[in-house]
């Protein structure tokens, strides 16, 4: 990405065809489409970048199964072939991944089969079904397991009333890293993106809105802006933005969904996902490898709060803890969660009975004043609701640009990915980083993996990991600085790397090398340092308080913790 302040002096002084409000996987497809089409574009997040709901995520990629029940066929046919998409668009971020759906006597599975009707037969339809769907976009077709051939794949189902299970093929991300690679790709061509810029009003002319006014909370710069459009896509807070042009908005119904991540030594899945096929509450969970962990999730329950302040809750831990100890022989507890982490659904408001249930399709909407509003939607659909936003711009004010291009635009990381994957290789054994190190660095920058090894050529020790058994690198915080945007300690160990869920201490032992690597970046003073480590430590506590016991804070509170 740009320097800043270069950013900054173009949102100042350049006009827009496009402006997009929101930095998240939404946003970021917004601002690719229409850069693509060849629209100036800008983006502005008043955060970071997935700083809300996209980052939160249950990290798949997939048509939603569940859906099938609900009906909902043309989002489930859309998702599959956005999932295929994706698979060629980002081949290093978005990757097959196997699942086993295990059936058990008596058992609901949501999704496939009517209530108290446990049959192969309807499970294998719906199955059936989903690789219809996906046509000649499928990924390998499902497989009918036995008993025996289920606990061989996934040795801690639980046996008893196991009638055998289903192996069936869906997609995993990493949803930050999808945010930022849409986003690096927008910039390449030309997109004027910025993050920690919050729009504080609109301009008008004519009575249409005519660009924004906003402010850089770094650096308390006042910006105008000159957009001839203007696209809100900001989630659970779109209501926010509509109320600064005059208006309610489109009514949301927002749903929390909150995941626990498991240390892979207390669920040892290896590669497959399982999915927990039926809550207490008759949710669909799963159990989800990532990285050295394993994602449980998730919960969908109706949230009124404030979007800002959601966070996982004893109760919520509760559930998934039970959810996976119904069908898993490992008897889970709070001491096997490394960490918990909470997001929203931005959903559609609809007389569903509930947020379950609530349709994930998506909305775009036009105000008088000119504002395109997206609204609903789910990760894996983000290009489809970005073509159609900018579609509805077009019509709203015309201008001389064609349709969307975006099903054949790589994202960042994604070009000449073979040739540049043996190159790092190849430096990486230069260099003497080790196979898990070099396997992160591929699958978390593909193609641009090279700049990381070129940082560690200049400085061997930022070839050294931030934490001991996990294979993020020193070298990773300056290039996060320098190619991402990154401003801040959180912004580290939170997005860029996701230290913060991989780490019981949140992330708070690390904070003092990471402020240490970005003081040199920013020039920070030693107070400046210290403030920002004692701000995030206890940001970090205050995160784990939310749903850890008092016994939890005891074990894994304030104190440094090393792995």
């Amino acid at each position: 990405m740009e320097c800043r302040e270069i950013v900054l002096d173009r949102l100042a002084d350049e006009s827009f065809d496009l402006l997009v409000i929101g930095g998240g996987i939404t946003g970021a497809g917004v601002a690719l489409d229409a850069v693509s089409r060849g629209m100036r574009v800008a983006l502005l997040e008043r955060s970071d970048y997935a700083s809300g709901t996209s980052s939160r995520s249950t990290k798949l990629v997939h048509g939603g199964v569940r859906y099938l029940a609900q009906r909902d066929i043309t989002l489930v046919r859309e998702a599959l072939a956005e999932r295929q998409i994706l698979l060629t668009l980002a081949p290093h971020l978005v990757q097959p991944q196997p699942f086993v759906l295990p059936i058990y006597r008596g058992q609901h599975v949501p999704g496939f089969m009517a209530p108290s009707v446990a049959t192969r037969a309807l499970t294998a339809a719906g199955l059936t079904a989903y690789d219809l769907l996906a046509g000649r976009r499928r990924l390998q077709g499902r497989r009918s397991l036995s008993p025996l051939g289920a606990r061989g794949l996934v040795p801690s189902l639980r046996s008893e009333g196991l009638r055998g299970a289903f192996l069936y093929y869906d997609a995993r991300t990493d949803d930050v890293r999808l945010v930022l690679a849409v986003l690096g790709a927008a910039v390449a061509r030309g997109a004027a993106v910025a993050n920690y810029v919050e729009v504080m009003g609109f301009e008008y002319q004519g009575g249409r809105i005519a660009g924004v006014q906003a402010c850089d909370r770094l650096g308390r710069r006042a910006l105008q802006i000159r957009a001839a459009r203007v696209v809100s896509a900001t989630g659970a807070w779109s209501q926010q933005v509509s109320a600064l042009d005059g208006r309610p908005g489109r009514s949301l119904r927002l749903s929390k969904g909150v995941h626990l991540v498991i240390d892979r030594e207390s669920l040892p899945l290896g590669p497959i996902a399982v999915v927990l096929p039926a809550t207490a509450d008759g949710r669909l969970a799963f159990a989800v490898p990532w990285g050295n962990h394993v994602l449980i999730g998730t919960t969908d329950t109706p949230y009124e709060g404030d979007p800002a302040a959601v966070v996982p809750e004893p109760a919520d831990v509760d559930a998934l803890l039970g959810d996976a100890n119904r069908f898993l022989d490992l008897n889970l507890g709070r001491a096997d969660i490394i960490s918990a982490f909470a997001g929203l659904r931005p959903l559609i408001a609809s007389d569903a009975t509930s947020t379950a249930t609530t349709s994930r399709e998506h909305a775009v909407s036009v105000a008088p004043s000119g504002l395109i509003s997206v609204s609903g939607g789910k990760l894996t659909t983000y290009r489809r609701m970005a073509r159609d936003a900018v579609d509805a711009a077009l019509r709203a004010k015309p201008g001389p640009w064609g349709e969307s291009c975006t099903e054949g635009v790589l994202l960042q990381g994604a070009a000449d990915l073979a040739r540049r994957r043996r190159e790092v290789q190849q430096m990486a054994a230069t260099l003497g980083l080790s196979v898990p190190i070099v396997s992160h660095l591929l699958n978390t920058y593909g193609a641009d993996a090279s700049d990381i090894t070129a940082i560690v050529a200049e400085a061997a020790d930022l070839g050294r990991p931030i934490v001991a058994g996990l294979p993020y690198v020193r070298a990773e915080v300056p290039y996060a600085v320098r190619r991402e945007g990154a401003q801040s300690l959180d912004d580290i160990l939170r997005r860029r790397t996701r230290l913060s869920l991989e780490t019981r201490d949140g992330g708070a032992a690390a904070a003092t090398d990471v402020s240490e690597l970005l003081a040199a970046e920013f020039g920070w003073d030693e107070a400046r340092r210290s403030r920002e480590v004692a701000a995030y430590r206890e940001r970090a506590l205050q995160s784990l308080a939310a749903w850890s016991d008092t016994s939890t804070l005891l074990q894994f509170g304030p104190r440094p913790y090393s792995q």
